[in-house]
């Protein structure tokens, strides 16, 4: 027998038949030529290529970012249930661990490390039945908030000597100072006023980078014709309940008297002798209201915890006869 291509998207060596990568019908004529005892005898088969099917492949935990969050997982399987290879493209992921199901599909867990947007592939290479899979996944990855906290300023005399501003940003990065209005310069974060009175007006920034967002946060002082004054206020011990009466002192840095007052607690005081009427926390606080050369002190205020008393029982012992009265 001979075989031949009759039609279609193949070729035949012998009786093997490789296609040509087309789609279509193939016809083979296979034929007998016969002999002085046969007649000849030819006979057509015929077959369909046809396309591999697609895979439909469907993905659990693709969400936005923002630069800073977690490690996350992505997740992904295709009704093939051919295993599932992802890579990172381009962007700021990387894959910090990849696993294949058991049925099939696949899971990779991504660090965060850069904002912008990233774009993932999901891939494999198919099978006699499935064409190769090849999707992208893009995940944006927003910048990060940056938070600013600064010290409040106290006010100040318009002979107050230079003296720096305490600021810090959550990133560590570096802030810059500007004065924005009142009579003073800034360099780096000293601040020397000008002699004259007003308001000062200071702006700290973070400008910001490719994975932060700007951050803006500004303090302000007065700059007065009186001094300033602060007031020293020791701390307060911790005592039992039954303890003995504790004499408080307090003192300011401009020799003017330092008024003590409970604000809360069970406690009273009378003069600078505090007494103790039950357990629980007490407050005191220590003011100084200044007076024409002395701004008025930041209020101090102290607490302490007033412990329960231990409750002490003593038996007498005695020895008695049956029969003797009690």
């Amino acid at each position: 027998m001979t075989f031949a291509i009759f039609s279609g998207p193949a070729t035949i060596t012998a009786n093997t038949v490789s296609l040509t990568g087309s789609v279509g019908v193939v016809s083979v004529l296979i034929s007998q030529a016969g002999d002085d005892n046969y007649n000849s005898l030819s006979e057509t088969v015929s077959f369909t290529v046809v396309d591999k099917e697609v895979q439909m492949a469907t993905f659990t935990g693709v969400a936005d970012k923002v630069f800073g969050d977690a490690n996350f997982t992505i997740s992904g399987s295709v009704d093939s249930n051919l295993p599932i290879t992802f890579t990172v493209i381009s962007g700021g992921l990387t894959i910090t661990q990849s696993g294949i199901g058991i049925g099939g599909g696949g899971e990779s867990i991504f660090s965060v490390t850069g904002a912008g947007q990233a774009v993932i592939q999901a891939s494999n290479d198919g099978d006699d039945t499935y064409s190769p899979l090849l999707e992208s996944i893009t995940i944006n990855i927003a910048k990060a908030d940056q938070t600013i906290s600064v010290a409040t300023i106290a006010d100040q005399t318009f002979t107050a000597s230079p003296f720096m501003i305490e600021a810090s940003v959550n990133t560590d990065l570096a802030l810059n100072y500007s004065i924005a209005s009142g009579p003073a310069t800034i360099n780096g974060n000293t601040i020397t006023l000008d002699g004259t009175l007003g308001t000062v007006v200071i702006d700290i920034n973070q400008f910001g980078t490719d994975n932060y967002n700007a951050a803006t946060e500004s303090v302000s002082f007065e700059v007065v014709d009186r001094n300033a004054q602060t007031i020293t206020f020791d701390d307060i011990s911790d005592v039992t309940y039954g303890d003995g009466d504790i004499s408080l002192s307090a003192s300011s840095s401009s020799s003017l008297p330092v008024s003590i007052s409970v604000t809360s607690g069970p406690a009273t005081l009378t003069g600078q002798i505090l007494s103790i009427s039950g357990t629980g926390t007490v407050v005191v606080e220590a003011t100084q209201a200044g007076n024409d050369s002395f701004l008025s002190a930041p209020t101090v205020t102290r607490s302490f915890m007033v412990n329960k008393a231990p409750l002490t029982v003593s038996a007498n012992n005695q020895v008695i006869t049956f029969g003797d009265d009690v």
